[in-house]
């Protein structure tokens, strides 16, 4: 499931800081999620932290909680950020010039909308794919390049599939990875490879079809399990695992 995209450009303020964020990001490379929580939490509790650098810490925690297989907490301390800036699907306005936010963003837009994509996809773990839907289109909207969105694209069509709802949006958003990377695609859903492929919408269901394959995409093939998380699923993590 790997993807390649560049990584958030937030960057945090002093090099104590620093220092400690590229520990967590070892524990994390090390599958030590207990110790890069711990370090974490006890950044946000005892050290005097600007906003940026409070939110930071928090998308680093948060990755380390998902990680780790909670992805309760991870959705917790994703909200928290959201919630801090105000940029929770509930509090833009429906008028927001994304175009124009994106030309004039320093890197704290596509912060947010990785934080986003992490929680769309944990969304989807927990069972709750409207939500799931909903973070995942806000994220596609503030990021800068849809290349990008081809993570948001297969999860918001797996997404909108168990809901078993606007299935023409997840056929357009499965064809769109089709065309632009076929292997993520393939890898994503476990598919057999082909050079010709189509996603066909028949009644209520979408189909995987090739010269020899006819594979209806229901809610159980393309649904996330919690046992299969993995940092290539969020965006945030060519960031956090290499802080």
């Amino acid at each position: 499931m790997a993807h390649s995209h560049q990584g958030t450009t937030i960057q945090v303020s002093t090099d104590a800081l620093t220092t400690k964020l590229q520990q967590a990001s070892a524990y994390l490379e090390l599958a030590r999620y207990r110790q890069a929580v711990r370090l974490l939490s006890d950044l946000l509790q005892k050290e005097p932290l600007s906003l940026v650098d409070q939110l930071y810490v928090l998308a680093q925690r948060a990755m380390a909680h998902a990680l780790w297989k909670k992805p309760e907490e991870a959705i917790e301390d994703a909200s928290q950020i959201l919630a801090a800036v105000k940029s929770d699907v509930n509090d833009l306005p429906y008028d927001m010039d994304w175009e124009y936010e994106k030309a004039q963003d320093i890197g704290h837009l596509r912060f947010l909308a990785d934080v986003l994509q992490l929680r769309g996809a944990l969304y989807r773990v927990c069972k709750e794919p409207r939500k799931a839907v909903e973070d995942l289109t806000l994220s596609a909207y503030m990021t800068h390049k849809d290349p990008d969105n081809l993570l948001n694209y297969l999860m918001r069509a797996g997404a909108l599939i168990e809901l078993g709802e606007c299935l023409e949006k997840a056929q357009e958003d499965l064809s769109q990875v089709v065309t632009q990377d076929p292997t993520l695609f393939f890898a994503w859903f476990d598919l057999p490879q082909s050079a010709h492929i189509c996603i066909e919408k028949e009644d209520k269901r979408l189909f995987f079809k090739t010269d020899d394959h006819r594979i209806a995409l229901k809610p159980d093939k393309v649904k996330l399990k919690k046992n299969r998380i993995a940092a290539q699923w969020f965006r945030l993590s060519e960031q956090m695992l290499r802080a």
